[in-house]
């Protein structure tokens, strides 16, 4: 049980510190460059951001930690998580290339990726433990939102 707590804690280390260097690499372009994009209609104001991030955060840390804490089907453990880790960092790499590079083009290619990739480990984690899976549907869902907030900007600017 206190190997199972260690891993979870691991887990949400590791999602932070995720979202710590996509926070600084987001903090001077959203007060100076992101304002001055032209934006879709439906885009959220800037402080819904934040909140639902960290939930889709702490989802995502748990629905991990759920699959590498499974006991049994060890066959398709390790192909999930390679998938998992895959997809934080393009979910890291998201926030480096649109705020940080200030380039929404690559942010668009890279999103487009980045949902792929959450769909095969969904469904690697599915195999495995259907409430890691299912943890992992409103990050799809958001993210699936934020490809077309990231295509709305590079279509009109």
């Amino acid at each position: 049980m206190k190997n199972k707590f260690i891993s979870l804690i691991g887990f949400l280390v590791l999602i932070a510190v995720v979202q710590i260097i996509g926070s600084y690499a987001t903090f001077t372009s959203v007060q100076n460059w992101y304002p001055t994009l032209v934006k879709v209609s439906w885009n959220p104001p800037a402080w819904v951001f934040g909140p639902v991030w960290t939930a889709l955060y702490i989802m995502i840390a748990v629905s991990g930690w759920r699959v590498w804490v499974s006991i049994g089907k060890n066959q398709f453990k390790n192909s999930a998580m390679h998938w998992y880790f895959f997809q934080l960092f393009i979910n890291l790499m998201w926030s480096i290339l649109f705020f940080g590079l200030k380039n929404h083009v690559a942010g668009l290619l890279d999103i487009f990726i980045l949902l792929v990739s959450i769909i095969i480990t969904i469904r690697k984690f599915i195999r495995i433990d259907k409430l890691a899976a299912m943890l992992l549907v409103p990050y799809l869902l958001w993210v699936s939102y934020a490809l077309t907030l990231n295509a709305g900007i590079v279509y009109l600017n």
